[in-house]
């Protein structure tokens, strides 16, 4: 198995996906004209419910939280809605029961990393389908908070809607 990046005391990189607003699931549309920016080619599928991004060495669930992956590649169920204290704890929990698909170090992904999975090509959702199959069209938290004192209740998150990077206010 190929490694992963490392990132503190991490033995992998393992990412959790958590949205912040109820999942909107509409059809998604792609312009030909536009190049792919989070192409196929760019993620290891795993067939374990998780996909390593190979231009960053992150490994990522493939399934929303509150999804459930199935061992055809695709997932089932409702994304859960969560506000930023619980997509924090949500990973911890995780791997205090033995972790998914074999990994007991996941966590929120910052800022950076959950918007390097935003694909420009399309929208509603920006996220590559085919490797994230059932993404909701929806916000989705980072681990990031806003380091500003006017913003002190506000943490960063991704609209995968049209792929903006906003912040949100925590009690969302």
């Amino acid at each position: 198995m190929d490694k992963v990046k490392k990132v503190g005391i991490s033995l992998t990189v393992s990412f959790f996906i958590v949205t912040l607003s109820a999942p909107v699931h509409a059809q998604q549309v792609c312009v030909a004209e536009i190049a792919e920016t989070s192409p196929s080619s760019d993620f290891t599928v795993h067939n374990d419910g998780t996909v390593t991004h190979n231009r960053t060495g992150l490994m990522w669930q493939v399934c929303s939280q509150g999804q459930i992956w199935i061992s055809d590649g695709s997932c089932s169920g409702a994304a859960t809605v969560n506000n930023w204290q619980q997509a924090l704890q949500l990973p911890p929990d995780l791997n205090t029961v033995g972790g998914f698909a074999g990994y007991s170090d996941w966590h929120l992904p910052n800022i950076k990393e959950l918007a390097s999975l935003i694909e420009l090509k399309c929208h509603n959702p920006v996220i590559n389908l085919a490797i994230f199959p059932a993404s909701p069209s929806e916000s989705f938290w980072s681990s990031s908070p806003m380091a500003d004192d006017v913003f002190i209740n506000f943490a960063w998150g991704v609209e995968f809607i049209e792929g903006d990077v906003s912040e949100f206010t925590r009690d969302n």
